[in-house]
């Protein structure tokens, strides 16, 4: 599964680990959601893959969500944003009908669209210490635009997902694990163990 400019795919005993690495934060772009569609289908359709674990080949950062350098260029035209849309709900709809376990080992941050990616996951596994998790897009004045919306209120509850969409929070791991956002808080040397 070398056909991946983004993703590394590794696969040991019917575990797919999958390794994004798209210096320097794992932005979403129209490359980056083809390929997860892509290593979606492939590991959903691969008899010997039981488990599918994504991971971070970057340090600080699991990932930031929207590539907003890329956004400045756009002209934002209700075509433009309707297929823009549809791109990013495509993606994560299919990540969230694999029919095979699928985790986070979120060792960075995970925030926007990171954050709406691991909450198509069925499990969360995340670092304490500096990581955080939310959904800060309040803060850019716009809501989460793939799936935040429907997917972190049939989580955590629409009271307490309402409240973290409006402030736009950003939780340490401890917090996240205490409110259901994340199914795990693990010490930083021990997560990817841990998802794995």
């Amino acid at each position: 599964m070398s056909e991946y400019s983004f993703l590394q795919v590794e696969k040991r005993g019917g575990i797919a680990r999958v390794t994004i690495n798209k210096p320097p934060v794992n932005a979403l772009d129209n490359d980056l959601y083809d390929e997860l569609v892509r290593v979606s289908e492939q590991l959903d359709a691969d008899e010997s893959t039981r488990v599918i674990v994504f991971l971070s080949g970057l340090e600080k950062i699991f990932m930031a969500g929207a590539d907003i350098k890329q956004m400045r260029n756009y002209r934002f035209e209700r075509e433009f944003i309707e297929q823009k849309i549809d791109t990013v709900h495509t993606t994560f709809n299919r990540i969230e009908r694999i029919r095979k376990p699928t985790l986070a080992a979120i060792t960075g941050h995970a925030l926007g669209g990171g954050c709406e990616f691991v909450l198509t996951l069925d499990f969360r596994f995340m670092s304490t210490g500096e990581p955080r998790i939310g959904l800060p897009e309040i803060n850019l004045g716009i809501i989460p635009g793939g799936g935040g919306t429907q997917r972190l209120p049939r989580l955590i509850g629409r009271e307490r997902a309402a409240e973290l969409m409006m402030t736009g929070e950003r939780l340490d791991a401890t917090r996240a694990e205490q409110i259901g956002l994340v199914t795990r808080a693990c010490p930083p040397d021990k997560t990817v163990e841990e998802a794995v």
